[in-house]
């Protein structure tokens, strides 16, 4: 991989929740680019959870003939959380947690569609756990609190008894000219041939959907960096896809998964991709035919 060292460092730790404490500097006049919603959905909370902010963890019935197939869509990061911050060749600043929620929204709408049952980590912008929930320093989250909203995030999955995880996020690097698509799963799991067949489905469709250089489809072993923290460096795996960890992790996902960043943010013809309803719209169309390709067994 191509990314800066504390940015690689960030995702292998918290599946790239404290991007927020690395992100990208933003000087100069801020100029936010718009945000594309869909119609707003009326979702349903998936049982069994409590202590979730509002408007999280939410299930939508398919609108089509149901396929009897459950999709977990996680947009990353959101509330005090950022993710990376970029700019568009216009100048506008576009942020991680903005440009996920949009993506996902446009696929929940997009499956609903061809009658797949969905579940969104988060339907705004905020974090599944309430601000006090870890705690909060400089107007961030805490690591601890990044855990735990990653955590909340893999046992609303669990409790929704979804077939699949698939997590949005966006790349950085300290640079302008870095750019591609790339898909991670995790190498460690009872069910990792279906793990590496959902990350190469989502990987094949953004790259020719995007046309975007291809970095791979990669599990998270070859993320072989150190991290700042010596849980998670005794941990080894992304929270969202890893195994159960004592005192790290009790809960793990249930189903296969794959982390998807189809660009990287901080190239600006790449963001100017992710700020736009068009780009947003093609993102998402990659991704609901990558999961038809994983579903009809692609």
């Amino acid at each position: 991989m191509a990314l800066a060292l504390l940015l690689v460092t960030a995702a292998f730790l918290l599946d790239r929740g404290l991007a927020a404490l690395l992100r990208p500097r933003v000087t100069g006049p801020v100029r936010q680019a718009a945000a594309h919603h869909p119609v707003p959905l009326q979702g349903v909370v998936v049982k069994g959870l409590s202590g979730l902010t509002t408007g999280t963890c939410l299930s939508f019935a398919p609108g089509g003939k149901d396929r009897r197939q459950t999709v977990f869509i996680d947009a990353g990061h959101g509330g005090l959380d950022p993710g990376v911050v970029g700019r568009t060749s216009a100048g506008a600043t576009i942020s991680e947690k903005t440009a996920t929620l949009e993506v996902a929204l446009a696929l929940a709408a997009s499956l609903r569609t061809t009658g797949y049952r969905v579940v969104l980590s988060r339907t705004s912008d905020t974090t599944l756990i309430g601000a006090g929930a870890g705690g909060t320093g400089n107007g961030v989250l805490t690591r601890e609190a990044l855990r735990q909203d990653l955590i909340a995030r893999v046992d609303c999955a669990n409790a929704a008894g979804a077939d699949v995880l698939l997590a949005i996020h966006f790349n950085a690097y300290d640079g302008l000219s870095a750019g591609g698509t790339e898909t991670y799963y995790d190498s460690a799991r009872a069910f990792t041939q279906q793990n590496a067949r959902l990350a190469k489905a989502v990987q094949s469709q953004l790259v020719a959907g995007l046309g975007l250089p291809d970095r791979g489809a990669l599990s998270e072993a070859s993320l072989n960096v150190p991290t700042v923290d010596a849980a998670a460096e005794s941990y080894g795996h992304l929270v969202e896809l890893g195994p159960a960890q004592q005192g790290w992790l009790e809960r793990p996902s249930r189903m296969p998964g794959a982390l998807t960043e189809p660009l990287f943010l901080t190239n600006p013809q790449q963001a100017d991709l992710a700020a736009s309803a068009w780009g947003q719209r093609r993102i998402a169309a990659a991704l609901n035919a990558a999961l038809d390709a994983y579903f009809a067994g692609g």
